[in-house]
């Protein structure tokens, strides 16, 4: 496992909280029916290895809870905002059905 990108950086001194993020039993962002959450922590890593090997996204709430994605189209969202607007958001996330026909899910700023 290659960690790309994480805040807060403190997040890698711990073994615990690494493998929180990153290995331990988390919820699937495209099966939730939270409305928002604040994000606490966040980290996005390389998993697999090889040709198989997936980008995820990992968040941590305020709350505690982790939650993972591999979509591509919340990950480009959510490091949109986090790059442009707001380190710690306040987000949401929205399920949308494309014009093939595909469920797809996308994050939204919805506060500071």
């Amino acid at each position: 496992m290659e960690i790309t990108r994480v805040k807060p950086e403190s997040l890698l001194d711990s073994p615990v909280e690494r493998y929180a993020i990153t290995t331990a039993p988390a919820h699937n962002l495209a099966k939730i029916e939270v409305e928002s959450f604040r994000v606490a922590a966040w980290a996005l890593f390389k998993d697999g290895d090889g040709e198989r090997a997936r980008e995820v996204l990992a968040i941590q709430s305020d709350e505690g809870e982790i939650y993972r994605t591999i979509s591509s189209t919340f990950k480009k969202s959510f490091i949109n905002i986090v790059d442009n607007f707001v380190e710690y958001p306040l987000v949401a996330v929205v399920h949308g059905t494309s014009k093939n026909g595909r469920d797809f899910i996308d994050c939204v700023l919805v506060g500071e």
